[in-house]
């Protein structure tokens, strides 16, 4: 199984990858592509595993909102990608004071994510209509 992360340029691509996914998760992703920085593609065998990318509030922000799709592909090699998103999320917080996000919490793999999410630095905050925040600032 070769597995690869790298940084991806083409968002036409990207969603093109996405369209498997119901109609309102992809309008989600399309957004986040459209207002990312920076967007990571990850692969196994050249089958999309995951993307994510960081979008940033404003240009002067000392923040970066980190969102996340994945596909079941990642549960086959949870470890490979958690340990490229622990360096990503270093990066990111040489550069940014915080990163934050939501996860969904109506989500089916809602565990996954937080148990992800947890291997990373994330503190969690109290569930906001269907929302659950989460920060990750240096330790």
């Amino acid at each position: 199984m070769k597995v690869k992360i790298e940084v991806f340029d083409d968002p036409d691509t990207v969603v093109a990858m996405t369209r498997c996914l119901p109609d309102v998760k992809r309008k989600v992703v399309d957004g986040c592509l459209k207002s990312s920085s920076v967007v990571w593609l990850g692969l196994a065998d050249n089958k999309v595993a995951c993307v994510w990318g960081v979008a940033l509030p404003t240009l002067l922000s000392n923040r970066a909102y980190l969102w996340l799709w994945t596909s079941e592909i990642v549960k086959e090699h949870p470890f490979i990608f958690v340990r490229r998103a622990q360096m990503v999320i270093k990066e990111l917080l040489e550069e940014y004071e915080v990163v934050t996000g939501v996860v969904d919490a109506s989500d089916p793999g809602v565990t996954s994510s937080v148990r992800w999410l947890k291997l990373l630095g994330a503190k969690f905050g109290l569930p906001s209509d269907g929302l659950i925040p989460f920060q990750i600032r240096k330790v």
